[in-house]
């Protein structure tokens, strides 16, 4: 009794397997399941004729593979036509990547008419699927026509920078130097890159956005949040065939740029050294800003106090909803107290203080206290 047990279980398990490996493949639809035309030379035409009663769908159509050898721009241009007739019919022209998953899908009726087709790609082995939309019973010549060519992004830095934790690991980019970037059609959006300072000095990021929609560039500070400075410029957004130009005081480091793309295609940028920022006596003599307390006291406003620093002109009072004080705001204050009006009630506020003093050069700024927090409940 208990060897028939065994068995059985052993039987239904073989059968339990053989189903799983069943549906996997039936439907897990390849390259290879459609007709197969071979691969695509970039720059020479091809000619199809589809059979009158091709049955519509992906899993029949023809296939065509293309590779591309570096992140670049692929046009195919194409015309659909019925021999000896001003007929139309509906072709669907539908790329994939190496995976099998669609990137995009396009449908065109003809007459015939060249029409065509744009992707910014990364490097790699692609699939073309060309296939009618509905039923084609009328014996007829169906045919198309297309040639495909490929422009190279002609990227600087082909390594993978799509998220902060792949690029840390990289070596900094050159200074002074033109860099290209790309955006690709489907899910390749963000581009990082690493710069090494050195010293303190005056560096400068412009970007010029040839992609085919809006850019916003950050810069992350050595402890991954982004930067904030007195000019309120740590991020810029860069609109179509424009250029964008930040400047930052640097300490010396490891800082990251980071370019987030709202379409596709290339963009170029160079990050430059204006000079370095000698230290001043004056900064010497400025000392740490303590904060003595931060109260609720009266409704959507903090009063904020702190301890005096020696020979300082001035003070600057950063608050901001969030921890990186991005979207921060600054007041500024002779004394050492300030009052804050006008803030969000059941909202925590991050708050940090730091003196200056003003020279014949200009500012010269302390460090920044310890960040305080506080909720508005008034």
């Amino acid at each position: 009794m208990m060897a028939w047990k065994l068995k059985r279980n052993e039987l239904v398990c073989a059968l339990f397997l053989m189903f799983a490996v069943f549906v996997v493949f039936s439907n897990h639809k390849t390259a290879e399941a459609a007709n197969a035309k071979g691969k695509v030379t970039f720059g020479q035409s091809y000619q199809e004729v589809y059979p009158y009663n091709s049955t519509p769908s992906l899993a029949s159509g023809d296939v065509w593979t293309i590779e591309l050898p570096s992140a670049g721009t692929l046009n195919v241009n194409y015309i659909t036509s019925i021999k000896d007739s001003t007929d139309k019919w509906k072709l669907t022209w539908s790329l994939h990547d190496c995976n099998d998953k669609c990137i995009d899908s396009e449908t065109r009726i003809g007459p015939p008419a060249e029409n065509s087709l744009v992707f910014n790609l990364n490097a790699g082995v692609y699939y073309f699927y060309i296939y009618p939309t509905y039923n084609m019973y009328e014996e007829k010549i169906y045919m198309y026509n297309f040639y495909a060519n490929f422009t190279s992004a002609e990227k600087t830095y082909t390594y993978s920078n799509n998220s902060l934790g792949e690029i840390t690991t990289q070596s900094a980019i050159e200074l002074n130097k033109d860099i290209n970037g790309f955006f690709t059609s489907y899910d390749d959006k963000l581009e990082w890159y690493k710069i090494q300072i050195d010293k303190k000095q005056i560096i400068e990021v412009s970007v010029n956005n040839t992609s085919n929609d809006s850019l916003k560039v950050s810069l992350y500070t050595p402890d991954l949040v982004v930067y904030n400075d007195d000019d309120n410029n740590s991020e810029k957004s860069v609109a179509v065939n424009n250029v964008g130009v930040l400047k930052y005081t640097l300490d010396p480091g490891t800082y990251y740029v980071k370019f987030q793309g709202y379409g596709s295609g290339k963009f170029t940028f160079r990050v430059s050294q204006l000079g370095t920022v000698a230290e001043t006596d004056d900064s010497n003599k400025l000392g740490k800003v303590t904060i003595k307390s931060v109260k609720n006291n009266k409704k959507g406003s903090v009063l904020i106090k702190w301890y005096d620093v020696d020979g300082a002109d001035g003070y600057d009072i950063q608050y901001s909803l969030k921890k990186s004080f991005s979207g921060k705001k600054t007041k500024k204050s002779s004394y050492s107290m300030v009052n804050i009006k006008k803030l969000k009630k059941k909202k925590t506020y991050y708050i940090r203080v730091r003196a200056f003093v003003i020279t014949d050069e200009g500012k010269v700024y302390g460090s920044w206290s310890k960040v305080k927090t506080v909720k508005i409940k008034k």
